[in-house]
């Protein structure tokens, strides 16, 4: 799970929505973005029900300062 937010934007706001949907989340990587007036955040993360991929998505698109959400999940085993 990634996403954009700005500089003012509290991360209270997005941390409901992980409540909801998420098991378990952890932090990857903090990119900075825009000369520093926001922040690109990357976790691993998994759902608490498979199912609500495109609503997790949705509803942290609409959190106030939050954008550019983009989630990739993995139903199966991947060979390499």
């Amino acid at each position: 799970l990634s996403f954009v937010v700005g500089n003012g934007g509290g991360e209270n706001a997005f941390e409901s929505v992980f409540k909801k949907y998420l098991k378990q989340s952890l932090l990857l990587n903090m990119n900075s973005k825009q000369d520093g007036r926001a922040t690109e955040m990357t976790y691993q993360v998994s759902l608490a029900d498979e199912d609500k991929g495109s609503a997790l998505v949705a509803e942290l698109s609409r959190v106030a300062g939050v954008e550019r959400v983009h989630l990739i999940t993995l139903k199966e085993d991947v060979e390499y």
